[in-house]
């Protein structure tokens, strides 16, 4: 059994061997695509990410394929690929989390803040902890007074 997070050099070995006999497989593609990403090898990722939602576009695999498109200095791409994850899983934070954080990296700061206040009054339909740490990051920046421009 091949440990992605641990090992991803090697299981990008074991991926890459798997490839051409699951090419069309988009769970596959999803896995392997982020795997690449999380190694650093954002341009193939981008690739990999774009077939598997040809193939089937499931939210995780967009909110994948924006990280990717983001490393890779394409914020509006990323943004787009959030929106849409969002729109397929209206109740996912992640989306709007990562759309929050471009803007206000981009220094969109207004963005930013709409960004923010929805994900402080979106409702909680499934408990996560990964949850309150988004929405301590929301209040942070919705407190934040941003240099003039």
């Amino acid at each position: 059994m091949i440990r992605f997070a641990s090992k991803p050099e090697e299981s990008l070995v074991q991926l890459e061997k798997l490839y051409p006999d699951l090419e069309t497989n988009p769970v596959f593609l999803t896995t392997y695509g982020k795997t690449l990403s999380r190694s650093g090898h954002h341009r193939e990722a981008v690739r990999v990410l774009e077939k598997a939602v040809k193939r089937q576009p499931l939210s995780f695999s967009y909110i994948e394929l924006g990280k990717s498109y983001e490393a890779e200095g394409l914020s509006e791409k990323a943004l787009d690929c959030w929106k849409q994850a969002g729109w397929m899983v209206p109740v996912r934070f992640t989306p709007l989390y990562l759309s929050m954080k471009l803007h206000f990296k981009n220094r969109d700061y207004n963005r930013a803040r709409e960004c923010a206040e929805q994900l402080l009054t979106k409702k909680i339909k499934i408990d996560n902890p990964e949850i309150d740490p988004m929405k301590r990051e929301a209040r942070e920046i919705l407190n934040l007074h941003p240099p003039p421009e």
